[in-house]
């Protein structure tokens, strides 16, 4: 809305104010000026100088050249100039002697007046202590101070530079454009990063009931001097359809003191989605069944794993609102992980033997979350994900109803080789939630849980029902939820996210009495907990600085209470991260610890890149805890990572040193290590993914996972026929290029006419033939793309028949006086679908080209003419006759409105009359 609201508002009153104020004659700083001059000038308080700036805002570069004056010290710009530039409202009453409008709003409004002397924001009006004003020619040009009060920045001219340097207090119109445009995109990247308003047929691969694996590998052997012994491991993950759904499965097999030590589990999972239309029944979006996971209500806590099912008819399987989501992300066992949370770093972690890495509790902020998630494998490979989570009006849908289950037996793996003691309570565990959107600022939810609990080394179920509202009002997203446990006691709980002023504030309010779970505590329980979370970002010279607090207070029965307090400061410039956290925990029965992390990340190159991190004390004692620091390199195919690590408290040195190979099929690579305690320790690694992505589903392996990627084949040919069947006389087209989503694959199709993409799932894509890349410029695609949803383990396979063209080309002149007729938009609409599938313009002869027409029939329509009418011509192209050359309009072509047809009528008649009678 601001953008068009500018567009149809400011540029009118630009056009008339600039009519007023007429451009400043001025000249560009040459690269042949004497530099003695320029700088005598540039320095002289004296004499007025005409300038040409460029202009930066919070460090971007936005325009190489405005005008600008100089006086006295002081800097005048054309206010028509600069609103332009930053998309800044001019009403179009201004004139030379008051200028008024808005920035970003109407409740933003600003005002000059130049005859007074005075400035106003937001209705308060002042008088101003500087030169307001200079009159240049019949120009007004306007002190930059002024303009930094009305506007909101603050501006500094580098006359050695020749820039006017803006850093802003508030965004300005152009930047939140900008940024809208950003969202805008990266929600189409979510929906496949392309206009919806395209409409492409849905290409759907169906689950099969069996389908060839694609299998993950990860393996190293070598000796360990911390155990002083000979040990190796083999990590094996996959993915295929089985049973009609998509499998997933993974185990780790390790050998240790001679001897092989059989894997504690196989995880197992069988998932079918709504992937395409009768996929699933009664509306459901995703069904699991195996080993599964089930996130329970705030205030009973925990994420539980085990055996069992899960269903819901939520593509996200939650609906995004105040409460903190899970992180549930696969990966190669073993593979360290850095979660960021608006380039704050969140959690340093590993991906579990069970191929997943978790994170339980990340909360949201009102607007745009940023999550990225960077692996760093053991060999140098790095993997990133990013999402996206949006919360505004985060509350479900007016008239929808979101539902799902999940029932399982926690702590028990559907395939358990070695039973362990297991650190969560053992017993059946069930969860279903239902949500209502009432209207479009309020829904209602209800949820009824049975989870066991552990007291005393006895596993008790304990059973929850709950219910609340989620509103969104006032800039805000509010939930109040009331809980009660049936065989204990009652809890209510309260959370707000909402912006002000750009801060980012999150308040959570919780009250207990007698209740009992995994969060509200079994034996000493909670009886009370406030929590407040404050973020704000800051640009300056160092880079966007971010901060952010946190502060939790909790009240137990036994009248104890702790406060835990969370400070997160981060910079962030170019490719350079730098986050130092900073904890505090006291409470009354304990001493308070004060402990912290300082982590840096800098990309230097897109090959090199550096970790560092520090752990440290600060109460009741001051020290470092460790310190690493690490730098990996990869390019032409060689990884490298050299780490060194620090144990201030046992003073251990560790150094390792990584080599690796990528041999495109594979990874391999020698793992060393130096410790001051325990001597050296070296391991061979190897690692390779493999899958049937080939032709006629030939394996291929790859040294990258394919396990969470999904590939499309496609084959380009020249359908000579036009029916869209790879028939004997068809031929394969080489050299030929596909889009997938926003992005062009590198690989062209091959001789014979196969592209092969291998890209990181993300859902419907679409999928296009480039037709540029053709190498016969008249040649199309006979279909101008598909939307498909690649699958890992599953090869989607598309075809591209191409076809040959035709065009229309003639002349166009008015049948009475045959004078050729100028600047007359033609359309070709195709009788097919009633659809204009192309439009031309007439040359000054009349001349016009329709081209790239499909075999046809198509309906050729002019634009009216005044006083003619409009022409209206069929003609049709067969894969026999593709040129239809010389086509001309006559009069028999011309249709005319009812009011042309009865005037030419009358005068047609009087001309056949007025003779007889005189």
């Amino acid at each position: 809305m601001l953008a068009l609201g500018f567009s149809v508002g400011a540029e009118p009153a630009l056009a008339q104010i600039q009519d007023s104020f007429p451009p400043l004659q001025v000249q560009e700083a040459s690269a042949e000026s004497d530099p003695l001059q320029t700088v005598e000038n540039m320095y002289s308080d004296l004499e007025p100088e005409e300038l040409v700036l460029a202009v930066n805002v919070d460090s971007t570069l936005v325009s190489k050249g405005v005008a600008a004056y100089s006086d006295n010290n002081e800097y005048y710009f054309s206010i028509p100039e600069l609103a332009q530039l930053f998309k800044i409202y001019i009403d179009p009453a201004s004139n030379a002697e008051r200028l008024s409008g808005y920035v970003l709003n109407e409740t933003k409004r600003y005002e000059i007046d130049f005859a007074s002397g005075t400035i106003a924001k937001n209705g308060v009006e002042r008088p101003v202590t500087y030169p307001l004003h200079v009159t240049v020619g019949d120009q007004t040009l306007v002190n930059l101070k002024a303009l930094e009060e009305v506007w909101d920045f603050k501006g500094e001219v580098e006359t050695s530079g020749l820039s006017l340097r803006i850093k802003t207090v508030n965004q300005l119109p152009f930047q939140v454009i900008e940024a809208q445009r950003r969202l805008r995109k990266k929600m189409m990247g979510r929906n496949g990063g392309y206009d919806d308003t395209k409409v492409l047929p849905f290409i759907a691969t169906p689950y099969k009931a069996f389908s060839l694996p694609t299998i993950d590998i990860s393996t190293r052997a070598g000796y360990d001097a911390v155990d002083n012994t000979l040990e190796g491991s083999l990590a094996v993950s996959g993915v295929q359809d089985l049973l009609w759904a998509s499998a997933d499965y993974s185990a780790t097999l390790r050998h240790e003191d001679g001897q092989f030590d059989a894997p504690d589990n196989l995880r197992f999972r069988l998932t079918r989605e709504n992937i395409h239309k009768g996929a699933l029944p009664f509306d459901l979006e995703r069904v699991e069944l195996g080993d599964v996971s089930q996130r329970n209500r705030e205030l009973i806590g925990r994420t539980l794993t085990g055996k069992g099912f899960t269903f819901t008819n939520n593509k996200k399987f939650q609906v995004l609102s105040v409460a903190p989501i899970s992180i549930e992300e696969p990966g190669i066992p073993g593979y360290e992980v850095e979660l960021y949370r608006n380039q704050e770093l969140i959690d340093t972690g590993v991906v579990g033997a069970d191929g997943l890495y978790r994170y339980e509790g990340l909360d949201l902020f009102y607007g745009e979350n940023d999550i990225e998630l960077i692996f760093y494998g053991p060999q140098g490979e790095t993997k990133e994900v990013d999402k996206s989570f949006l919360i505004n009006r985060s509350i479900v849908q007016e008239g929808k109803t979101l539902y799902n289950f999940s029932a399982l037996r926690s702590e028990s793996e559907l395939f358990e080789i070695d039973e362990e003691n297991e650190p969560q309570p053992k017993g059946l565990t069930m969860n279903g939630e239902i949500a209502h959107g009432i209207t479009q600022n309020l829904s209602a939810f209800g949820a009824v849980s049975v989870v066991p609990t552990r007291i005393g080394g006895e596993d008790v179920s304990n059973k929850y029902v709950s219910a609340g509202v989620d509103v969104s009002a006032l800039n805000a997203l509010t939930r109040l939820e009331g809980y009660k446990q049936l065989n204990g006691g009652s809890a209510a709980y309260l959370k707000t996210l909402t912006s002000l002023m750009n801060f980012k504030l999150n308040f959570q309010l919780s009250m207990f009495k007698d209740f009992e779970s995994t969060e509200a505590g079994i034996v000493n329980q909670k009886d009370r907990e406030a929590e407040l979370q404050v973020r704000r970002n800051f640009t300056s010279d160092f880079g966007t600085l971010g901060l952010n607090l946190r502060t939790k207070y909790t009240e137990f029965e036994g009248n104890t209470d702790r406060w835990l307090t969370n400070f997160r400061q981060s910079i962030t410039r170019e490719s350079n991260r730098l986050t130092n956290n900073i904890t505090i925990t006291k409470s009354t029965d304990a001493d308070t610890f004060v402990t912290g992390q300082i982590s840096n990340l800098t990309r230097f190159t897109p090959y090199l890149r550096m970790r560092n991190g520090f752990n440290y004390d600060i109460r009741p004692e001051t020290e470092f805890k460790t310190a690493f620091s690490e730098l990996r390199h990869k390019k032409n195919d060689l990884l490298s990572v050299l780490r060194a690590d620090y144990d201030f408290e046992d003073q251990e040195k560790r150094l390792g040193v990584t080599i690796s190979k990528d041999l495109d099929t594979s990874i391999v690579g020698v793992d060393t290590q130096w410790s001051s305690e325990h001597g050296f320790s070296a391991f061979l690694r190897l690692s390779t993914s493999f899958g049937p992505y080939g032709k006629n589903d030939e394996y291929i392996f790859n040294s990258k996972p394919l396990l969470q990627a999904g590939s499309v084949a496609a084959n380009v040919y020249h359908d000579k026929n036009y029916n869209g069947i790879y028939d004997e006389d068809d031929e394969p087209i080489e050299n030929a290029a596909m889009s997938i989503g926003p992005s062009r694959i590198r690989d062209l199709s091959d001789s014979d006419g196969d592209i092969l993409s291998i890209q990181p799932t993300r859902g419907v894509v679409p999928t296009e033939l480039l037709a540029g890349s053709l190498e016969d410029p008249y040649q199309r695609p006979a279909v101008e793309g598909y939307e498909v949803r690649p699958r890992p383990g599953v090869p989607q396979r598309i075809s591209f028949p191409v076809v040959d063209t035709g065009a229309v080309e003639g002349t166009i002149v008015n049948p009475f006086t045959q004078q050729s007729i100028a600047d007359l938009e033609i359309s070709a609409i195709d009788l097919s679908t009633g659809k204009v599938v192309k439009k031309t313009t007439s040359g000054y002869d009349g001349y016009f080209s329709l081209e790239f027409l499909m075999p046809g029939q198509y309906k050729l329509q002019t634009r009216p003419v005044e006083g003619l009418g409009y022409f209206e011509k069929t003609v049709a192209i067969t894969p026999n006759n593709l040129d239809l050359v010389g086509i001309s309009f006559t009069e028999s072509d011309l249709q005319r409105d009812d009011l042309f047809t009865l005037l030419k009528q009358t005068e047609e008649s009087l001309i056949r009359v007025l003779p007889s009678i005189y």
